[in-house]
C-alpha cells in the first residue's frame, strides 16, 4: 500500500511556520511539498517501494494558527483479474464457483468472473462445478490486469458390472485402471 493524504483545512504562519511533506521513511528522502499559509494543498501519494510519507512540522512560537486537518489512508494497488471459464469445446461454463482470496463467486453467462486483487502477490485459485472436475492453480497479480483462462474437464461417472462366463454378476471383483487405483465391486 501507499500512505495517501488528502487536506480538508489548512492555516499556518505564513513563512514562519511549515509542514513538510517527504517521499520516503524519513527527511532524507526527496521533498514533495513545503507548505506554509492558507491555500488549502493538494493531495499526495507516496511514490516508493516502501509507500511511505514523512511529515515534518516546524513553528516559530510567536504567531498562532489553527494548523491542519487532513485524511491519511492506504492506497492499495489493485489489478483486475478476469476468469474465464469454458468446456473442453470451448463453451462458456455458467454457474461455475470461483474461490480466490477469499473472495467466492460465480461465473456469467459468458463463463465470466472479475475481481480485484492487490497487486505484487500471488493467489491460489479454484473452481468447481458440477458435473466437471474441479480446477486449481496460481495467479501472479503484478502492475497490469490479468486473463485466466480456465478449461474444466467434464466429469463422467462410469459403472463396471464384472460377469462370469453365464453372464453372472461376481462380487468384489477387482477393476484395474491406470492412473485411478484399483475398485472393489
Amino acid at each position: 500500500g501507499k500512505v495517501k493524504i488528502s487536506f480538508s483545512a489548512f492555516e499556518l504562519e505564513n513563512n514562519y511556520d511549515y509542514l513538510k511533506i517527504y517521499n520516503g521513511l524519513n527527511a532524507s528522502a526527496p521533498l514533495l511539498a513545503n507548505l506554509s499559509g492558507t491555500t488549502l494543498p493538494g493531495t499526495y501519494v507516496a511514490n516508493n517501494d516502501e509507500g511511505a510519507l514523512t511529515f515534518v512540522f516546524t513553528s516559530d512560537v510567536s504567531v498562532t494558527k489553527p494548523g491542519w486537518v487532513a485524511n491519511l489512508t492506504c492506497e492499495i494497488d489493485a489489478q483486475e483479474v478476469t476468469f474465464i471459464v469454458t468446456d473442453t469445446e470451448g463453451q462458456p461454463v455458467e454457474g461455475a464457483r470461483l474461490a480466490v482470496a477469499q473472495e467466492v463467486m460465480l461465473t456469467n453467462e459468458e463463463g465470466i468472473a472479475i475481481v480485484e486483487l492487490p497487486s505484487n502477490e500471488t493467489y491460489s485459485w479454484g473452481i468447481t462445478k458440477s458435473g466437471y472436475l474441479p480446477a486449481t492453480g496460481e495467479v501472479v497479480v503484478e502492475e497490469e490486469a490479468v486473463l485466466v483462462e480456465v478449461g474444466l474437464t467434464p466429469a463422467f461417472n462410469v459403472t463396471f458390472i464384472v460377469v462370469n462366463t453365464q453372464q453372472t454378476p461376481l462380487a468384489n471383483a477387482t477393476i484395474s485402471l491406470a492412473g485411478y487405483g484399483e475398485q472393489t465391486t
